[in-house]
């Protein structure tokens, strides 16, 4: 993991786009249930993933550009 995990709170208006990544990655809402039961260190990993995309994005949205020395 290369940034913090994003908190239920903060992860909650991102729901949509969590379902989309999960999605992506062949993971129904159904699987998600099972994995979240089951196997908590990988849905716990997946949330990761997901964090680290998107403080990557939002990091990358604030970049400001650099300007060159002379």
């Amino acid at each position: 993991m290369k940034y913090r995990i994003l908190s239920s709170k903060e992860l909650e208006p991102l729901k949509d786009d969590f379902i989309k990544f999960l999605s992506a990655n062949t993971v129904t809402g159904e699987d998600w249930a099972k994995i979240k039961s089951n196997k908590p260190n990988e849905a716990l990993k997946l949330v990761e993933i997901f964090s680290d995309i998107v403080w990557e994005k939002a990091l990358d949205k604030n970049k400001i550009p650099r300007t060159p020395r002379r």
